[in-house]
């Protein structure tokens, strides 16, 4: 049987009680993934997909994000609808909050504007991966892996 670990939280919920020890032993860990409804014959038909694999564009790419940004998906440990609707601004359609289950080791601290890299830091070491998702309060991550369409759990559409 496969071990897997819940990471979401509603709001801004610290989960520190969670060792690193203990955090490393999971195979699987659930987090949320926010888009447009107007993309979900899509994900539902062929999972969630990297934009540089989908050529779908889920938000605006800011002045501060890269062409390396397109190579991941974005997940977060929070309740974050800011996400979702930056994907409703580009494609139209509603809110969508997607549950997913992710491999843990393909999980990767979101490297947003350098924070990690540019301090030499290895946004895919471990330490800051748990760090980011049990200690921080925007658990944000990603990964450059497809999540797959049997590994996303639940589909919420707020109207």
């Amino acid at each position: 049987m496969e071990k897997c670990i819940d990471l979401r939280g509603r709001g801004l919920m610290v989960l520190d009680h969670i060792p690193f020890e203990e955090f490393i032993r999971y195979e699987y860990c659930i987090l949320r993934h926010y888009t447009s409804s107007s993309l979900l014959d899509s994900i539902q038909k062929d999972g969630l997909l990297p934009p540089s694999q989908s050529n779908i564009q889920s938000s605006n790419f800011d002045s501060q994000s890269s062409d390396e940004d397109k190579h991941y998906i974005y997940l977060t440990g929070n309740q974050d609808w800011v996400f979702s609707k930056n994907a409703v601004e580009l494609h139209g359609g509603k809110l969508v909050e997607l549950t997913v289950k992710v491999a843990l080791m393909s999980v990767e601290a979101d490297d947003y504007s350098e924070l990690y890299s540019s301090k030499g830091i290895d946004p895919k070491d471990m330490s800051i991966v748990h760090d980011k998702l049990t200690k921080g309060l925007w658990r944000n991550c990603r990964t450059r892996y497809s999540i797959k369409p049997e590994d996303i759990l639940e589909i919420l559409i707020l109207d």
